[in-house]
This record gives structure tokens, C-alpha cells and sequence, in this order.
């Protein structure tokens, strides 16, 4: 007889497929999750500050770990990304927006938003 153990397997990476496994998408915390474990009994807008700083995240994380999960061409794309939401953004106009700041190339930059797309980090 066949013992069945279940295994859970965690990642970032959008398109790891592993056969036998089904695929379960987990969000992080919103706004209302956000407030239930704070337990801080603050004004409406002093939490709604508290969520956007943490970044959805129960814990707000700090540059260092920034630092350790990107790199600084992907931290220049995610700043630009959101210094424009809401702008209509096109893959060259980012790289000619950062072109003015770093050292890169179109290439680099496609490889980068694909990366963070891959990694759930942006949507398109």
C-alpha cells in the first residue's frame, strides 16, 4: 500500500511547473487582513500610511533586503514604475527615462521586467 505524504512547495517563480503538483496562488495581506493584525488603534489615515510603508507585508521590509532581491537596474524599474502609476508606460520609455540615469541597454532591460514579471513582482 502507498503511503501519500503531503508536500507543499513554495516560490516566487511564476512559471515553475513540477508534475503531481497543483498549483495554489497565495496573496499577501490587504488593507482589511492588514488591520486586524496591527492591533494598533490609530486613525484610518495613520493605518492606511502604516500599509502603503509596509508594502502588504506584515513586517515593513527594510533597504537591505531590497538591496538583496534586486538588482539596482530592477530597483530604478520598480521606483519608475511607481513614481508613474497610473501613466500609460511602454517597456521604451522606461529604458529611455533610465538610460538618462544608468548605464544599460534595451536588452538589459527587457531581460529585467521579464524577471520581475516572472517573479510575480510586477503584473503586465
Amino acid at each position: 500500500e502507498k503511503i501519500k505524504i503531503p508536500i507543499i512547495l513554495s516560490t516566487n517563480i511564476k512559471d515553475l511547473n513540477i508534475n503531481g503538483f497543483e498549483e495554489l496562488e497565495l496573496d499577501y495581506f490587504d488593507f482589511e487582513e492588514f488591520i486586524s493584525v496591527s492591533k494598533k488603534n490609530l486613525p484610518i489615515n495613520n493605518l492606511v500610511g502604516l500599509f502603503l510603508q509596509s508594502g502588504r507585508s506584515k513586517f515593513g521590509e527594510k533597504n537591505i533586503l531590497l538591496r538583496q532581491s534586486f538588482t539596482l537596474l530592477e530597483l530604478e524599474i520598480l521606483k519608475y514604475l511607481a513614481l508613474n502609476l497610473g501613466q500609460q508606460i511602454s517597456i521604451s520609455k522606461i529604458f529611455i527615462e533610465l538610460k538618462k540615469r544608468l548605464k544599460t541597454s534595451k536588452d538589459s532591460v527587457y531581460q529585467a521586467i521579464k524577471k520581475l514579471e516572472n517573479t510575480y513582482v510586477i503584473y503586465t
